[in-house]
């Protein structure tokens, strides 16, 4: 890391304790200057009757080192927060490319702010390239802030079931405008591959899973996506009570789990938050989209272009890092090799050596950021 890198790092890891005061005066107004007028008009930084909030907002415009007139991609546009967060600072005439795979989510209140600095599409991240062929006219991209995981929005569902807390159908798609039926599925299926692939990759749903697959594919499931460590006695619950009837909505799945895994007083986390985030990740396939959005990622960058990831859990944290790590190699011979013969050249340098993680007030001002950790590379 460089001399700039580091104090730029530097800075960032002091960002709650020097900045904290200053910012509480700030986070819910920037100041924007009216190109045709020289005055300067307040806009809210985020819309006061949105839940969601923004994690590790400040560290990750800092590390994404952003210029005025540079454009940028927010892979995951939720509420807005990172982006119009962006766009004050790329002002005036930066643009921001926009993606989100709810189709709930049009952000019109954006594109009436900021007319051609702001450029929306309704799909998922992992078809970066094919939006960015679309657009009329090529644009030179100088980031691209992934922010993983579903918005606070999204989890409040009670139409989604993403989340244990509401009733709702065992659906779990984080974009459910397909229609879905399992009229055609008989017996069960040995591999989540396999489901997919009768179902439908923008069809398939918790409830398929739950109801469709094996107790082997289940307990696999359990273990891969949610490391669930009574992924085994759940899946065998679930097998179970799927006999005397179907488990079509959340509240019915909660229920299960419960029988074998117990509320404990002195565990914060709800008995059914891995077994739900498995589904989850399953049913939108959330690993492999991440591993091929990542692998676009150095086509798009300009040179010096920044790569920013926020993840919520181990599995994502792992794809990115190890992404990073294998892209900054600068040898790849076997190891007994007395001389490098490969000449290899690094693709990317690691701006931030390790993760990231909130302050103990962000996270206390923010429960659901407590998981979060950002990882932030640089094209070469």
């Amino acid at each position: 890391m460089c001399k700039t890198e580091a104090k730029v790092y530097k800075q960032t890891m002091k960002i709650h304790t020097n900045k904290r005061k200053r910012e509480k005066t700030k986070q819910n107004k920037y100041k924007l200057k009216n190109k045709n007028s020289g005055r300067e008009q307040s806009l809210p930084l985020q819309n006061k009757t949105t839940p969601h909030v923004s994690v590790l907002l400040q560290e990750t415009l800092t590390l994404l080192n952003i210029n005025p007139d540079q454009n940028f991609i927010d892979t995951t546009f939720g509420a807005g927060g990172h982006t119009q967060a962006i766009l004050e600072k790329n002002y005036p005439d930066g643009a921001v490319l926009a993606l989100d795979t709810d189709p709930n989510i049009t952000a019109e209140q954006f594109k009436q702010q900021y007319n051609n600095r702001f450029i929306f599409r309704n799909e998922n991240f992992f078809k970066l390239k094919h939006v960015i062929a679309s657009l009329e006219k090529p644009i030179p991209f100088h980031g691209i802030l992934f922010d993983l995981g579903v918005s606070s929005m999204q989890i409040d569902s009670d139409t989604k079931g993403i989340s244990f807390r509401h009733d709702a159908p065992l659906d779990m798609r984080l974009n459910n405008s397909q229609a879905t039926t399992s009229e055609k599925l008989t017996g069960e299926y040995t591999s989540l591959e396999e489901l997919r692939d009768d179902v439908g990759e923008e069809s398939i749903t918790a409830y398929h899973l739950v109801n469709f697959l094996t107790l082997q594919a289940l307990e696999k499931t359990f273990k891969t996506y949610g490391e669930e460590s009574f992924s085994r006695p759940i899946a065998k619950a679930i097998v179970y009570r799927r006999k005397q009837q179907p488990i079509t909505t959340t509240t019915e799945l909660v229920d299960c789990i419960l029988t074998i895994k117990k509320k404990r007083p002195q565990v914060k986390t709800h008995p059914a938050t891995k077994i739900f985030q498995a589904l989850r990740i399953a049913v939108n396939n959330e690993l492999e989209h991440l591993s091929q959005a990542l692998e676009q990622t150095l086509d798009i960058l300009q040179p010096n272009g920044r790569i920013a990831v926020i993840s919520f859990h181990s599995l994502e944290d792992r794809i990115v890092k190890q992404f990073f790590q294998k892209n900054a190699l600068t040898c790849i011979c076997p190891p007994r090799a007395p001389i490098c013969t490969c000449n290899t050249k690094p693709k990317v340098e690691i701006i931030t050596r390790k993760a990231i993680i909130p302050s103990e007030e962000e996270q206390t001002n923010n429960p659901r950021s407590r998981s979060a950790k950002l990882r932030v590379a640089k094209k070469i």
